[in-house]
C-alpha cells in the first residue's frame, strides 16, 4: 500500500462504519448513498452534477462548489474519475467519490489545486423525472447529515434525540404522538401534539409507520421519509407531489413514569449542554447556575428567596415568589423543591427539576394536573 492509498484508507476509517466504500476496477473509491432512480447513463448523455469538492491533501479544504457541472458522459476532457463514476451510478445517484491523483488532475497544477492531489466529491447527479429528482435531493440531504442513528430497508432514516424507557413500537399498535412535520427546506407544514394513530394504517404515510417501529414509547427524534414512502402523488393541499418529509416526533405514553422520563430527557436535550450538577437519590435534577458565596441553606434558616414554578417544558407560571422572606421548615415547600433549596448556598441561583412523586404526586394541585413534573428557577438572596 503506497502513501496515497494509506491516506485514503485512513480517511474512510475516519468517516466511520456507516460509509462502506468500494474500490472500482479503475481505481476510484465510491460510497453509494443511492444509485439513482433515473435512467442508466450511456456514453454521450448530457449530465448535470451538483457537487462539493475537497482536497484530501489539504486537510479536506473545499476547492470547489458547483450546482450545475454539465458534461457529456465519456468526455475525455474531464477528470477520468467522473467517467468511471457515471458507469456505476444512474441519473439521480448520490454518494461520495474519492479520486486518486491519477483519476483527478494528475501531475498538473490546476488553479489552487497542486499536482498529485487526491480529491473527494460529495455529489448528486440530476435526474430526468420529478420523482427520481426529489428522491435524489432527499438522499443528498441525508448524505450531508452527521446525526443519523439508523434506517430501514426502505430508506426511512431515524435520528434519535433520546431513547424512551417504554416498549418498542409494533405494527397495528394504537399510539399517541406529538409531531411537527416539515419539508426538506425545513418549512413546517403541520403539527399536532396529541395525534392518535394506528401504526400501519393506510391513512398514514407508509414511511411514518415504518419509522415509528424504530422507536420506543417515550422516545423522541426525527424521521426522514423519502418521496416513495411519503404521500406520493396524493399529498395534502399544502404539500407538493412526491415530497420527502421530516417528522420530529415524541412518542407519548399513558404511563406517567415513561412520560416523566421522556419530558426530563426532552428538557435536557433542548436546554442543557452539560449534565446536571447533581441527581439526588429521590430523583431531583439540580443545575447550579451561580454558586452562592454565603452559607449553605439549612432548615431553620431565615432566607430571602426568589423562585417561579412551572410544569417542565411548559411556559405557564403557576406560582411565583419575588423576594419572599421565610424561616425555612420541612413544611415550607413540597419535598422536591425543599430538597433543591437545601443543595444551595446563599447568593446562589439554580434550576431544579422535581419528579411528580416529589412534587404534588397523583393529585391535582390548583391548576397543576396530576403526575406533573415541576421546574423551578431559584435564587437565594445573600
Amino acid at each position: 500500500m503506497d502513501d496515497e492509498e494509506r491516506q485514503i484508507e485512513d480517511y474512510i476509517q475516519e468517516l466511520g462504519i456507516d460509509y462502506e466504500f468500494v474500490k472500482s476496477d479503475g481505481g476510484i473509491y465510491y460510497f453509494v448513498r443511492d444509485l439513482g432512480g433515473g435512467a442508466t447513463i450511456k456514453d454521450g448523455d448530457s449530465l448535470s452534477v451538483e457537487y462539493t469538492g475537497f482536497n484530501l491533501d489539504d486537510d479536506l479544504s473545499i476547492f470547489a462548489e458547483n450546482e450545475n457541472f454539465v458534461f457529456a458522459a465519456g468526455d475525455k476532457e474531464i477528470m477520468a474519475g467522473w467517467n468511471e463514476a457515471v458507469e456505476i451510478f444512474k441519473k439521480g445517484g448520490v454518494g461520495i467519490l474519492i479520486f486518486p491523483y491519477n483519476k483527478a488532475y494528475g501531475k498538473k497544477q490546476i488553479g489552487a489545486i497542486p499536482p498529485y492531489s487526491t480529491l473527494v466529491f460529495y455529489f448528486r447527479i440530476n435526474a430526468d423525472n420529478q420523482l427520481a429528482q426529489n428522491t435524489s435531493i432527499f438522499f443528498q440531504y441525508i448524505l450531508n447529515l452527521d446525526s443519523i442513528t439508523t434506517n430501514t430497508e426502505n430508506s426511512v432514516f431515524y435520528h434519535s434525540y433520546f431513547e424512551g424507557v417504554g416498549n418498542p413500537i409494533t405494527e397495528n399498535q394504537d399510539l399517541e404522538i406529538a409531531y411537527k412535520l416539515s419539508l426538506l427546506d425545513e418549512s413546517e407544514v403541520d403539527n399536532n401534539f396529541n395525534f392518535e394513530l394506528i401504526v400501519g394504517s393506510s391513512e398514514l404515510p407508509e414511511g411514518l409507520s415504518e419509522g415509528l417501529t424504530l422507536m420506543k414509547e417515550g422516545s423522541m427524534g426525527q424521521l426522514f421519509i423519502p418521496p416513495e414512502m411519503a404521500f406520493g402523488e396524493n399529498p395534502p393541499a399544502n404539500i407538493t407531489e412526491n415530497s420527502a418529509l421530516i417528522y420530529e416526533i415524541q412518542v407519548l405514553s399513558e404511563n406517567p413514569d415513561i412520560m416523566e422520563d421522556s419530558e426530563i430527557k426532552k428538557y435536557i436535550y433542548f436546554n442543557k449542554t452539560t449534565e446536571p450538577d447533581s441527581i439526588t437519590n429521590s430523583g431531583i435534577y439540580y443545575y447550579e447556575l451561580t454558586e452562592g458565596k454565603g452559607e449553605e441553606v439549612e432548615i431553620g434558616n431565615d432566607i430571602k428567596i426568589i423562585y417561579n414554578e412551572k410544569i417542565l417544558n411548559k411556559d405557564e407560571i403557576f406560582a411565583i415568589c419575588d423576594t419572599c422572606e421565610i424561616t425555612l421548615s420541612n413544611s415550607s415547600f413540597n419535598s422536591g423543591l425543599l430538597e433543591g433549596i437545601l443543595l444551595m448556598k446563599k447568593g446562589g441561583k439554580a434550576d431544579v427539576i422535581v419528579p411528580y412523586n416529589q412534587g404534588y404526586g397523583s393529585t391535582q394541585n390548583g391548576e397543576i394536573p396530576p403526575y406533573s413534573t415541576l421546574f423551578y428557577q431559584i435564587e437565594i438572596i445573600e
